[in-house]
């Protein structure tokens, strides 16, 4: 009970502070937001950029939890990954997905934060500003015109592949925003 009566608290006073601000701001401050978020690279593209088949269904997910991300799911392309479950490795099978997280206004103290996630933080060159990838993760990290991004690519078995293609979809969101 203590939990629900917390959330309503956050809620009304996020509904609080967002009737405060100038609502010309807000809306196209977030307009641009999700705009960005999935109408930087359009399905055909992403399709192209990733190697899926262009007959597989594509969930395409516009959000913003905490900051404009696309989220794109393909159930018909699976991908294998090994896991080590109590002492025993497992091939386990899991949809293709990808999305793509932008934070507005980054600076180096953001991205050094967001790190912290990374398990096995490879740095990379000629990405934006900064850019870092996670094999754990299967994520790239970047800054480029002062934006942080987060680009997720869980497409295939290989974690070079899943590399080189997160890198490849990089290069076009730089070139987009």
């Amino acid at each position: 009970m203590k939990k629900v009566l917390l959330i309503i608290s956050i809620l009304i006073s996020a509904t609080a502070c967002k009737n405060n601000e100038n609502p010309n701001s807000m809306t196209n401050k977030t307009a641009k937001e999700e705009k960005k978020a999935c109408d930087l690279i359009t399905e055909t593209e992403i399709k192209n950029l990733l190697a899926i088949p262009d007959s597989a269904v594509t969930l395409i997910e516009n959000e913003a939890p905490t900051h404009p991300t696309c989220f794109y799911t393909w159930e018909s392309v699976i991908y294998t990954r090994t896991r080590n479950i109590g002492g025993q490795d497992l091939n386990l099978e899991y949809p293709a997905k990808a999305s793509i997280v932008l934070v507005e206004n980054a600076n180096e103290g953001m991205y050094k934060a967001s790190l912290n996630a990374y398990k096995d933080p490879q740095g990379e060159n000629g990405i934006g500003d900064m850019a870092t990838w996670g094999a754990d993760l299967s994520q790239l990290t970047f800054v480029a015109k002062d934006f942080l991004v987060h680009i997720n690519v869980k497409v295939a078995s290989d974690e070079n592949d899943n590399k080189e293609k997160a890198i490849k979809l990089a290069k076009l969101v730089i070139d987009r925003l």
